[in-house]
């Protein structure tokens, strides 16, 4: 998806860089998209396998831009559609285990406690629904939309609001337990970074390139730290934005911004390890040597995890709106905006396989789980897809 399609419609965008240019003519400003790569003959040794699809409901190609993720628990996996259906699922066999309709649209999904399912929805609702069953435990109205999948941890339910509200919620009745907030800029992209739970802390990105942390019991915060820094002449050009879900691997925590940088953050002396300068607002993912990161111009690089020094870049993607990459055994794999899932060998970034799938590109982060990825993609499918040799 395109980014410039993410904006608050709050204010007129002007300008935009990276993957559109602005031409002006008559005294009016254009955006035109820059066109995508024509995709390149490759050399397939490997291919993608879809295991499975599952249709959830209704899906996002003509809504306005929704965060609907699947989640994970026990061999089950749960997803949740923007007209407000939500369904269990074996991620083995893809068969349903149980299906209902909240009877209200859904735009922010799915966080999974250890006994509740949560989704939020457009007017600020979240929902608890039993993760046995999907029936409605409580509902609860907040400050404003929610876009971002909740998280749930310990009994508590954290909820970010459009309106830069961060509620820490009880899981079983939804009362409010505690709540911050940070000023939300006049210009962002359109999404929210989902909470991250970090032990007894939960952390939260914010449009303003701050990172914070509070505690889970009671919310107060821990630290808040930038961690990207705007620059550029105009309002569009200072725009930045931690729009996806920093990434955990071990005590060092991974988090990247829209026209800022992918920074590597050391949870324990609370300082920045290193930082590389790629504007991204997808998902990143990260395996023990390397955190791979699609930046907003449709290149897919790999940086090392402990240096940020460049290990391999592949840019025959260009303007192909990537979906963030998904970190599978040796191979990573991204997703383009006509559907088609690229198979990259982490050695070097090579393509090695390729497929097009029927409904759409994938959306959101993927899952990944014993040798697959779970995705949701443009038409309300979860789908589960893995990569087998081809000899």
């Amino acid at each position: 998806m395109n980014w410039v399609s993410r904006l608050l419609p709050i204010v007129i965008v002007f300008a935009v860089s990276g993957c559109a240019a602005v031409e002006k003519l008559s005294g009016k400003e254009r955006i035109e998209e820059a066109k995508p790569n024509e995709l390149e003959k490759i050399e397939a040794t490997v291919s993608v396998k879809r295991n499975w699809s599952y249709n959830v409901g209704a899906g996002t190609f003509n809504a306005v831009f929704h965060n609907l993720v699947p989640g994970l628990r026990a061999d089950t996996l749960y997803a949740a559609s923007p007209d407000g259906y939500v369904s269990a699922i074996d991620a083995i066999s893809g068969t349903r285990k149980w299906r209902v309709n909240t009877e209200v649209p859904i735009s922010g999904a799915i966080g999974v406690g250890l006994d509740v399912l949560l989704v939020g929805t457009p007017e600020g609702e979240v929902l608890g629904l039993s993760i046995e069953n999907g029936e409605e435990l409580w509902t609860r109205k907040l400050s404003s939309e929610i876009l971002a999948p909740p998280a749930a941890y310990g009994g508590i339910a954290v909820v970010r609001t459009i309106d830069g509200h961060v509620y820490g919620l009880s899981s079983s009745d939804g009362v409010q337990q505690w709540v911050f907030h940070r000023q939300v800029p006049a210009l962002t992209l359109r999404g929210n970074s989902p909470p991250l739970v970090v032990d007894r802390a939960v952390v939260v990105g914010f449009a303003s390139g701050r990172l914070v942390a509070a505690d889970l019991s009671d919310g107060r915060v821990i630290w808040d730290m930038s961690v990207a820094q705007a620059s550029g002449v105009n309002e569009v050009q200072r725009m930045i934005d931690i729009d996806s879900t920093p990434v955990l691997v071990g005590s060092v925590l991974y988090v990247s911004a829209f026209q800022g940088s992918v920074t590597a953050l050391a949870l324990g002396s609370r300082s920045v390890l290193w930082s590389k300068e790629i504007s991204s607002y997808v998902p990143i993912s990260a395996d023990d040597d390397n955190v791979y990161v699609s930046d907003d111009e449709g290149k897919v690089v790999a940086l090392d995890r402990l240096t940020g020094e460049i290990v391999w870049e592949q840019a025959s993607l260009l303007n192909r709106k990537l979906s963030g990459p998904a970190s599978l055994s040796r191979y990573v794999l991204v997703s383009d905006l006509d559907g088609y899932v690229h198979v990259l060998r982490k050695s070097d970034g090579q393509i090695i396989g390729r497929n097009k799938l029927s409904g759409g590109t994938l959306t959101g982060p993927a899952i990944v789980y014993k040798g697959a990825i779970y995705s949701m993609n443009e038409n309300g499918n979860l789908v589960s897809i893995s990569v087998e040799d081809s000899s």
